[in-house]
């Protein structure tokens, strides 16, 4: 079994790969970023399992969950991420993700998932409704934002955030609400009574 984590945090990653390495008797390959990793795929390794951080440098996590997918179709994609909000998580999960679990959670329950992952395939279901779906605080505060034109940049300044943040809470609100850009988030989300 061949497994690719892609996390910017060396820590994380050094302390995991060995880990699913003996674990799951597996080949395992580190990358620091999405590309990174696509240019890496790009030069034909396959793989059976990919975690995925959702935080990274350049792409975002959910953007490449996507990204990962078209290139290995077959694989299981797990996100691991301290993000807790359900819209992030079901965004990655309408992306071809099939579990969602929190850095906080302690190793056994990682193992756990990506034994499951890989023996079930799909270990986290999420069947997304755009007009019931609750939106945070926080990410109706990106949306006024996002309703004003204002950029990723102009919101995680005015926000304190960082913009990777922004993007992933842009990302989330834009699968929560079922479109594909920010003029129809803005009229969708002002329909549902989001604003």
């Amino acid at each position: 079994m061949r497994v690719l984590i892609v996390d910017d945090h060396q820590l994380f990653s050094a302390g995991v790969a060995p880990l699913v390495a003996r674990e799951l008797e597996a080949e395992v390959h580190c990358e620091g970023s999405c590309e990174a990793a696509l240019r890496h795929l790009d030069g034909g390794h396959g793989y059976d399992l990919v975690l995925m951080d959702l935080e990274l440098p350049g792409v975002s996590g959910i953007e490449g969950v996507s990204l990962v997918r078209a290139k290995l179709p077959a694989a299981r994609i797990v996100a691991v991420t301290s993000h807790v909000e359900p819209l992030v998580r079901d965004a990655v999960m309408k992306r071809g993700a099939c579990a969602y679990v929190r850095k906080v959670e302690p190793l056994p329950v990682l193992m756990r998932v990506l034994r499951d992952a890989m023996l079930r395939g799909q270990v986290t279901t999420a069947t997304v409704t755009p007009g019931a779906l609750p939106i945070t605080a926080r990410q109706r505060e990106v949306l006024l934002q996002v309703a004003q034109g204002k950029s990723n940049k102009v919101i995680a300044r005015q926000l304190d955030m960082s913009e990777n943040t922004v993007r992933n809470h842009v990302a989330a609100v834009l699968d929560a609400l079922g479109v594909s850009n920010r003029h129809e988030a803005t009229q969708a989300a002002g329909r549902l009574g989001l604003m």
